[in-house]
């Protein structure tokens, strides 16, 4: 089944230990594998919390925002991750460590002084919830601690750092007094929607040759990590032919590069049964989504249309006709799940 596949399949940590046995790997914050329950420690890692949970990092659930020590355990995981860097920049040992920080999910903790920095700030036109920004704050602390024991170190010259979320932003913040603000405008849709609202996430990459303040607008997807990092740390051997991403490398240290070489042209997004069944694929400046149990088609130019506003599936038929014949081609393929839909009338 899928699940020994993952167990096996080659990802970041099997692939950098493949590069350089001395690789030394670790996983701090949020393990969520709840229907599988892979370990970290199977996945490869030599350090990690163990399976932890998705959520509120082991702190019980507020019913709203509330102050408290360590939110979201943030200087927890700070900590170990300082301690790992700096144990093994001694030992001269190259590592790869990932923090899956429990912010910012729900629910809303936070240090109740950065609370009060936020509250005698004057409302933004669109974020108007401070106890947000301050959680948002306190991660971001944590990350500016990393950033500057490697500067203290002098191991920003030879170390790569990618920051980036697993998913979109929230339309709204259950139980915040200004909830029906927190919308992700211009953006359509959020968390667990395929508009650009649900999938369309921060990026930021600091590296040896990284331009400071440089933009790419080239799309690109979190399966373009694994194929990047093996560029990025040698690794030689031939990548299996089922990765879908492709190196990003050039794109971040290159000039003029315009495209990502993966093995299609295109990125294709699909959430199976256990949610709403709905898939994307987006090849240039279209996007179709897909909208299973309807059998809906939508078509957006996502240059010129961010909000996917207009729907051009009718205007511009041969379009959606070859977007969605990639798609399924490339679901039957993986032999994706997509479960019961309605289709006339009918289940099936």
């Amino acid at each position: 089944g899928w699940t020994d596949t993952y167990r096996k399949q080659l990802n970041i940590t099997r692939m950098l230990k493949a590069a350089n046995d001395r690789y030394v790997t670790a996983h701090f914050g949020k393990w969520d594998h709840r229907y599988d329950e892979i370990s970290p420690a199977q996945q490869g890692y030599d350090f990690s919390d163990g399976y932890t949970s998705n959520g509120t990092g082991g702190s019980k659930g507020s019913g709203g925002p509330a102050a408290m020590p360590d939110p979201k355990r943030i200087d927890t995981i700070t900590d170990k991750a300082l301690h790992f860097i700096v144990r093994n920049h001694h030992r001269k040992k190259p590592f790869y460590l990932q923090l899956s920080h429990y912010a910012v999910h729900l629910d809303v903790f936070y240090n109740q002084q950065t609370l009060e920095a936020f509250r005698k700030r004057s409302p933004g036109r669109k974020h108007t919830m401070p106890e947000f920004a301050a959680m948002t704050a306190d991660m971001d602390s944590g990350i500016g601690r990393i950033l500057d024991k490697l500067e203290e170190l002098e191991m920003l010259k030879n170390t790569w750092l990618f920051f980036l979320s697993d998913n979109g932003g929230r339309n709204s913040i259950p139980k915040a007094q200004a909830a029906k603000e927190h919308l992700n405008a211009p953006l359509r849709d959020g968390k667990h929607s395929f508009y650009e609202g649900g999938i369309r996430v921060p990026f930021i990459v600091l590296g040896p040759g990284v331009k400071p303040g440089s933009v790419n607008n080239i799309p690109v997807s979190g399966v373009d990590l694994l194929p990047t990092l093996a560029e990025l740390s040698g690794y030689v051997k031939p990548l299996p032919e089922n990765i879908d991403g492709g190196s990003i490398r050039e794109l971040l240290v290159g000039d003029g590069l315009k495209t990502v070489k993966r093995k299609e042209p295109f990125l294709i997004f699909h959430q199976g049964v256990d949610r709403k069944v709905i898939s994307a694929i987006r090849l240039g400046n279209y996007k179709l989504v897909k909208t299973w149990r309807e059998d809906r088609l939508e078509l957006f130019d996502i240059e010129r249309d961010i909000g996917e506003s207009i729907d051009l599936s009718k205007k511009m038929k041969s379009k959606t006709d070859e977007l969605h014949g990639l798609l399924l081609k490339y679901l039957n393929e993986v032999n994706a799940d997509t479960g019961p839909r309605r289709q006339k009338g009918k289940q099936r």
